[in-house]
């Protein structure tokens, strides 16, 4: 929440310079407090270097203990699963959010594909070899 909006809600112009929504972005990370001590893994990247994306709602699960944060699996030993840091929790049913293949069928795979569904984008946004030119809503104008 950021001036008690949503924080995707309180948007900047888009005549701010960059590094001036990048330091919003990352005081909103600072003000919020790091997801590590709720178990969850320090991103790879920085505040601004990314797309955000999390639930409004995520902090309240995890705070109320209706989410709680587990590493890798290690293994399955019948009804229980091991995770990758020793511990182990009983489990009736997983599901498994895995098996999607990412493919762009509307392009021309010389344009862009994703070998072993890696897709190496600039700020997991743009590619950075392709020259996209100005994309912003301007360039409408």
């Amino acid at each position: 929440m950021l001036f008690g909006r949503a924080a995707d809600q309180v948007a900047l112009p888009g005549w701010m310079p960059w590094w001036v929504t990048g330091a919003r972005l990352r005081l909103g990370a600072v003000a919020s407090g790091s997801l590590t001590r709720y178990g969850l893994p320090r991103p790879s990247h920085k505040p601004s270097q990314s797309h955000p994306v999390q639930s409004e709602q995520l902090r309240a699960r995890l705070n109320a203990g209706a989410i709680i944060p587990r590493p890798g699996i290690d293994r399955f030993d019948s009804d229980t699963v091991v995770f990758t840091d020793g511990r182990s929790t009983r489990a009736d049913l997983i599901v498994w959010a895995i098996g999607y293949r990412v493919s762009f069928p509307f392009l021309d795979t010389d344009l862009i594909r994703a070998r072993d569904n890696d897709l190496p984008l600039w700020k997991r946004t743009v590619h950075p070899d392709l020259p996209l030119g100005r994309t912003t809503p301007r360039s409408e104008i």
